[in-house]
This record gives structure tokens, sequence and C-alpha cells, in this order.
């Protein structure tokens, strides 16, 4: 999925009613969103699936489909994706009235982040520790 894809994902997400008044993320907060993010194709993937095993094969374009996100969740337990800082209030802000200009999209500030049940289990629930992973960009397990 492209980038300007993903970042659409997570402004619409944030603009949810039940995320609505949040103004920041926690790491554990964040990791949860991009589950949610890496979860998003799991019913089209369980159809393709079944279509694959009763031999009917798939075309073209769902294999295409099938290796996308195949890859886009391996390279999130692997190296984590980049997504919007929802630690910083002020990409929160940025992102909420975001227009989808894809001009503009440099004024979303980007961080790695890693699924909850990627190699690292669990970020400590330590504020030092979180403050220490957000300044260096490391996912401290």
């Amino acid at each position: 999925m492209s980038r300007g894809q993903k970042i659409v994902w997570f402004r619409d997400r944030i603009n949810e009613d039940d995320l609505k008044t949040q103004k920041t993320w926690t790491l554990m907060e964040m990791r949860s969103l991009l589950d949610e993010y890496l979860q998003r194709n799991n019913e089209d993937m369980d159809e393709l699936k079944t279509k694959r095993e009763e031999t009917r094969g798939l075309s073209p374009k769902e294999e295409l489909f099938v290796q996308v996100v195949e890859t886009e969740r391996k390279e999130a337990k692997l190296a984590g994706l980049d997504v919007p800082d929802l630690n910083n209030g002020l990409v929160v802000k940025t992102l909420r009235i975001w227009d989808g200009d894809v001009n503009s999209i440099t004024t979303i500030k980007l961080t790695k982040c890693k699924p909850t049940d990627a190699d690292n289990e669990a970020i400590s629930a330590d504020p030092k520790v979180q403050a220490i992973a957000q300044a260096t960009g490391m996912v401290v397990g």
C-alpha cells in the first residue's frame, strides 16, 4: 500500500468517534493501531485463501494483492512500518486536519513502529523507558 493510503487510513481511524478526543498516543497504543491497520485485509485474505484451497486458483490481480499484504506484514514485524508519530500532539493535530493532498504529506512526521506481536513482544510500560524509546527511535523490549 502506498505511503499516502497508509497515512489516510491512520487519519480516518483517529477521527472516528472512539478516538476523536484523544490528543496523543503512547507507544503501546500506536502499536495497537498498527495491529488494526495490518488486520484491515483479513476478511479478503481469508476469502482468497479459501478460493486458492478450492483449486480455483487466483487471478494475477488477486495474487498481487496477497503478495503485497504478506510483504507488508513481514516488513512490519522485521523492521517496523513508518506510521504517523501519534506520540506528538502537533502531528496528531496536523493529521486530523490533513486534506489528503500528497504534496503536503511531508508535513506529517512519521516514526517506525512494530506491531504488538513482533519479536520484541512488548514495550515496557515504564514511562522513562517509553521516553527513551521515543527519543532514540529504538524499540525497547
